[in-house]
């Protein structure tokens, strides 16, 4: 079996994002086990705890070159992040003859690859034009989404889960949780997804979570507040009431297609957002659900593995 490289960029301002999404993918591959993950990260001397949630053996990188320029000719090799050194990677692919999966969404450059997996519904071939892919997988049909969520769901009543990522979004959650409370919806039936405890809010922080316990807090939620990323698209899986607002200047743009969708509730950006509207929001959000449920019209995860094998018997 040819020798298989995964690089994720994560922790710090990354957040966790590309390395839950390229876990899954090779959880979907049944390759786990046979995967050497190298954890891309601004910060190598406090490497967040859930980063061992996923991948078991990381080895720190700052820079992909520390691991490309050593792999094998003919390896597999996986990316997922935003800032990699495209140039260093095509020039490293050509000379090793590697097999490249590049796993995106937002960004606008990539490298030659193999296989393009991009899971956002507007994108297109033509997006990548000056580009050399040799195949297109694209749209929410091959979306990456963790085995857990094809579980039957829990029916939900009366529940909020908050979870807009691990970067810094303390005050954001804050300021939900308390127009929440000012509401009159009990504490007891807020949950708060995050990484860290946040100032000023006497609340339980779910943090650390697996899969299952992620799916199970969506499940049980009736209303979801949440940002764009690999999390909404469970949030659509499970088909739930969707508030979503963006906290970075690369989801403002997903957060508005997927209210043309009507997939969710776009508030704009969660720092300013207008919460007098709050009533309206979760008024409105009821319309969400049947727009969720036609999203995945045919999960070609099959397509995932046959394309996968198909380059280990290159």
């Amino acid at each position: 079996m040819k020798k298989i490289i995964v690089i994720a960029e994560g922790d710090g301002s990354y957040g966790m994002g590309h390395v839950v999404r390229s876990y899954t993918l090779c959880q979907n591959l049944n390759i786990l086990n046979s995967v050497d993950f190298f954890l891309k990260t601004e910060t190598p001397n406090t490497i967040n705890v859930n980063s061992k949630l996923y991948f078991k053996n990381i080895s720190i990188i700052h820079d992909e070159m520390e691991c490309l320029n050593y792999i094998e000719r003919n390896s597999i090799v996986i990316i997922d992040g935003y800032n990699f050194n495209i140039s260093f990677i095509n020039k490293i692919t050509n000379e090793k003859k590697i097999n490249l999966i590049c796993i995106a969404d937002v960004q606008k450059e990539i490298p030659n690859c193999k296989v393009l997996i991009n899971q956002l519904p507007w994108v297109s071939s033509e997006d990548y034009k000056k580009h050399n892919v040799e195949k297109f997988l694209l749209g929410p049909n091959y979306a990456i989404i963790r085995p857990v969520f094809f579980s039957k769901k829990i029916k939900s009543s009366g529940r909020f889960l908050i979870c807009l990522g691990n970067t810094s979004v303390g005050d954001e959650i804050n300021n939900i949780y308390k127009e929440l409370i000012k509401k009159g919806i009990k504490d007891e039936l807020i949950d708060i997804i995050y990484n860290k405890s946040i100032k000023g809010l006497n609340k339980k922080i779910h943090s650390g979570l697996n899969s299952v316990e992620v799916f199970e807090f969506i499940s049980r939620s009736e209303y979801c507040f949440i940002t764009p990323g690999n999390f909404s698209y469970e949030v659509f899986k499970v088909n739930r009431k969707c508030i979503l607002g963006s906290v970075s200047k690369s989801q403002i743009i997903p957060a508005e297609e997927f209210r043309k969708m009507n997939l969710c509730i776009n508030v704009g950006k969660w720092s300013k957002a207008n919460y007098r509207l709050i009533d309206s929001w979760l008024l409105e959000s009821a319309k969400t659900i049947e727009a969720q449920r036609k999203f995945f019209v045919n999960l070609k995860r099959d397509v995932l593995k046959k394309q996968f094998k198909h380059l280990i018997n290159i």
